[in-house]
């Protein structure tokens, strides 16, 4: 969680170095941005608990991560600033890493089993 703030910090004050004058930017029509929001209910998350929590949390994040894939690998293609693409790539890294490891979990994980 550290260096997600870290990130985004980082993320936010390039785009006001870079771009002082533009607004918030949110476009669903990114790629992984609907791929990584289909399917999510956070209220059936929030409802449950043990077990079916630690899968739903799972499987929302492992859809998550996996939208980031996306978005990182679509930047950089098209970024035009170097420490994007290299912030991308990072990026990249740690979500396959993350992913790899939620997967382990959850095939390690069987219900009823602590």
């Amino acid at each position: 969680m550290e260096d997600q703030g870290a990130e985004i910090a980082q993320l936010r004050e390039w785009k006001s170095q870079w771009f002082p004058n533009k607004g918030s930017a949110v476009n669903m029509k990114l790629p992984g941005m609907m791929q990584s929001m289909k399917g999510m209910s956070m209220e059936k998350l929030q409802s449950s608990q043990g077990d079916d929590f630690d899968v739903m949390f799972l499987d929302m994040m492992i859809r998550h991560h996996r939208g980031a894939l996306a978005m990182a690998q679509d930047a950089i293609k098209k970024a035009r600033h170097p420490e994007i693409v290299a912030f991308s790539k990072k990026v990249i890294a740690q979500q396959q890493e993350e992913i790899s490891t939620m997967s382990r979990w959850k095939k390690e994980w069987k219900p009823g089993t602590p």
